[in-house]
């Protein structure tokens, strides 16, 4: 309704009568009415609002400190370690033996295609690890991956404080520091986990945000590659189907520096890398001739 009428409401008996009736501007008493009028059903209106929708205030709980949820996350950054560090040790295996067979003429020259078959299942096998740990997740919810976790902690950055890092210090397998060294500790990995931009007591969530963008954007054509060329065989596939080494690399370079920064986040586990060190020389099997003569 325009502001040319008004509502004329009037008792007739036990009921309200409603008339819309042409507003004359002469009448300054009338346009004080239907002012207040308006001011009152906008004021209405919003606090219908709110209380059909769930405001992000302190006592929201997605808003408060959650440590059942924060165990989940330090649950499954223990498994996605795992993971990520199977996902690094196969990269480093593969580029040895890449180095095994360019030093050798015979083999890199040998007119076996075992050397170029064994690259093609380090890139399937290496690619749906990669899908894996940046997929999305679907209906069935039992899906685990970086991803999910990241994009969780973005959305619930106040489930994790300065407490859930003071509480890693409390655990029984925590090396005993004393008050100084504990403090300087903790503040550290606040420094690095928490939103002191903005002196908030959470978690600096515009730096997952970034994270999970760097992650979507290094796995990108990795994972467009297991879609359109391992997991399913699409008519329409890739236009380049092959991937260079170098890509799959760099991409689980990126997934490890983002996940060595979480598990210290979360468990107070520092990494410089997720690469097992050999404890021997896994690759003297090469050192000796697999078949006896023919």
């Amino acid at each position: 309704m325009d502001d040319r009428y008004h509502v004329i409401r009037e008792r007739v008996g036990p009921q309200w009568h409603r008339s819309i009736q042409p507003l004359d501007p002469s009448q300054p008493r009338l346009w004080n009415e239907l002012s207040r009028a308006r001011m009152s059903w906008s004021v209405t209106r919003v606090r219908a609002r709110d209380a059909e929708e769930p405001q992000m205030s302190e006592s929201h709980p997605s808003r408060q400190p959650d440590p059942a949820r924060v165990a989940r996350w330090r649950s499954e950054i223990e498994h996605l370690r795992k993971v990520v560090t199977e996902l690094v040790m196969f990269r480093d295996d593969f580029k040895a033996f890449a180095e095994i067979v360019r030093g050798d003429a015979r083999i890199l020259h040998g007119a076996s295609p075992f050397p170029a078959r064994v690259k093609a299942w380090y890139v399937d096998s290496q690619v749906m690890r990669i899908r894996r740990l940046v997929d999305q997740g679907g209906q069935g919810g039992d899906v685990r991956s970086l991803r999910l976790v990241l994009e969780d902690m973005k959305r619930a950055a106040e489930a994790f404080n300065r407490n859930s890092i003071e509480e890693l210090f409390d655990r029984p397998d925590s090396p005993d520091y004393d008050d100084e060294m504990r403090n300087f500790l903790v503040s550290s990995m606040w420094r690095n986990a928490g939103d002191i931009v903005n002196e908030i007591d959470r978690l600096y969530s515009k730096q997952i945000k970034d994270d999970l963008k760097t992650l979507a954007e290094a796995s990108d054509r990795v994972k467009r590659y297991a879609d359109k060329v391992v997991a399913h065989d699409t008519v329409e596939g890739m236009v380049d189907e092959h991937l260079r080494f170098s890509e799959i690399s760099a991409c689980v370079d990126v997934i490890q520096q983002i996940a060595i920064r979480y598990i210290a986040t979360l468990t107070g586990a520092g990494y410089s890398s997720l690469s097992p060190v050999a404890q021997y020389d896994a690759f003297d099997i090469f050192r000796f001739a697999w078949m006896p003569p023919a």
